[in-house]
């Protein structure tokens, strides 16, 4: 079950966006107003640049590390198909070699090796499990302090989080990554009406303009990405997009508001080239070349050829390296 979504009081985002280096929405960067029309990797010029180059100034003086990044969001983030193969697998690469450097840089710095899958030896920041990555949660769920001790549902390396403290500032106090990529969201949409939530994406871009604030005050640079088009109900007469496409809308104006890169991976997933919209057949999760049921998931998810990369989960993953790539590059052209 998904934790309870929670309204995010008005004056205490608004006093993190203020502490964090921002005021409220102020949009002054050159992207597209239209969420549509933007890059699948973001483009980091204009106004945007100047405040991710103060992002990773800030993060250099916290002493967080270039060759790290982690990961927040939900299954599909967490399942295994999800990023892990870089970690442990040989890359195929097709046309993308230029990638190889990008994955060889973070998968330098090694963790504990319990902190990944057992098949998927070493720990790094492909193949470690994150404190902020989860099935089942919701947007709010990586920054919202913990109560107490952690409990069923957030097991693995939050086993090292402490009371009182978020699970995004357990895993900066953890690994001190530079970057930190979140895509959530789709629980909320999928239980809204359960939860008794008519705006779900409201709550979204809250959650997540909130989770940018946390970071940014921790001394890590925040990276957010839309959601895929995942289905959310089976009845036909729905529109099925809908509320994805306004949670979309809003995820990507929280972005642009507060100078945020963001990924729009659901344009990648929405091309006519992709299988299935990128998506497995309960409609939610991302598929994957050679099925998720195959015994070399984890070399498949990181085959970058043509074919494969009209699967989903090949796809984001091609797509969250050239997003590191790009924002390497960004940082060293100051």
């Amino acid at each position: 079950m998904p934790r309870t979504i929670r309204a995010l009081p008005g004056l205490l985002v608004a006093g993190l966006l203020f502490l964090s280096g921002c005021g409220l929405p102020f949009g002054g960067d050159d992207r597209p107003a239209d969420w549509t029309e933007a890059p699948v990797v973001p483009e980091i010029t204009g106004d945007l640049k100047d405040q991710f180059l103060e992002d990773v100034a800030a993060a250099d003086i916290h002493g967080m590390r270039p060759d790290v990044f982690a990961k927040i969001g939900d299954s599909n983030t967490e399942l295994r198909r999800n990023l892990f193969g870089f970690g442990c697998s040989v890359v195929e690469y097709g046309d993308q070699g230029d990638l190889a450097p990008t994955v060889e840089k973070f998968k330098e710095t090694e963790f504990a090796p319990d902190l990944a899958l057992p098949e998927c030896q070493p720990a790094n920041s492909f193949s470690r499990f994150s404190a902020a990555a989860r099935s089942g949660t919701l947007a709010d769920y990586a920054a919202v302090p913990l109560d107490g001790p952690p409990n069923s549902l957030v097991d693995r390396t939050d086993r090292r989080c402490r009371s009182g403290e978020t699970l995004v500032g357990c895993e900066i106090r953890e690994i001190q990554p530079r970057y930190m990529i979140a895509m959530s969201g789709t629980n909320d949409l999928a239980f809204a009406a359960n939860l008794g939530v008519a705006d779900p994406e409201t709550n979204i871009s809250l959650h997540l303009a909130l989770l940018a604030a946390r970071i940014r005050l921790a001394g890590s640079v925040p990276v957010l990405s839309t959601l895929p088009p995942i289905y959310i109900t089976s009845t036909p007469d729905v529109d099925e997009w809908g509320e994805v496409k306004k949670a979309n809308a809003a995820i990507y104006e929280a972005g642009r508001d507060l100078e945020i890169p963001v990924i729009n991976l659901w344009s990648a997933l929405t091309e006519d080239q992709m299988i299935d919209h990128g998506l497995d057949t309960d409609g939610v999760h991302l598929n994957v070349y050679g099925g998720v049921d195959s015994p070399d998931l984890l070399a498949n998810s990181v085959n970058l050829t043509d074919e494969a990369l009209r699967y989903g989960a090949n796809r984001r993953n091609l797509i969250w390296v050239q997003t590191l790539k790009a924002l390497d590059e960004a940082a060293e052209s100051k």
